[in-house]
């Protein structure tokens, strides 16, 4: 089995054990997490969407660099946190923030659509 198999299952099953430990805290942190994403990866998309108008490039195209944003600035965050005492980074953290962002790009589709 590849290398990358065992790192996908890994976070795969800090996923699910994060899931099934559904408790009030968790639960509070989920939201946070991607609910605070969400307005990030709604501007990322808009702000490239402003610059692809320029080179006409299609909206589809956007998604990945928006995707790439949001990732890049939780990662930042997370990595930040390990310096600080009363924090703890955590890879759930990055992937609900990332979820979030993802979400926001989609309400920006949604509201380009809308739009036009």
């Amino acid at each position: 089995m590849p290398r990358s198999w065992n790192i996908g299952w890994l976070v795969f099953k800090m996923i699910l054990s994060y899931l099934l430990i559904l408790n009030d805290t968790n639960l509070r942190d989920m939201r946070i997490n991607i609910l605070g994403f969400v307005p990030l990866g709604y501007f990322f998309f808009l702000v490239f969407s402003l610059y692809s108008q320029t080179m006409k490039t299609p909206a589809w195209r956007l998604i990945i660099p928006a995707i790439l944003g949001g990732i890049i600035v939780s990662l930042i965050i997370e990595t930040l946190q390990v310096y600080l005492p009363t924090r703890h980074s955590s890879v759930t953290d990055l992937i609900f923030n990332t979820i979030g962002s993802e979400l926001g790009i989609i309400f920006a589709l949604i509201f380009i659509r809308l739009k036009t």
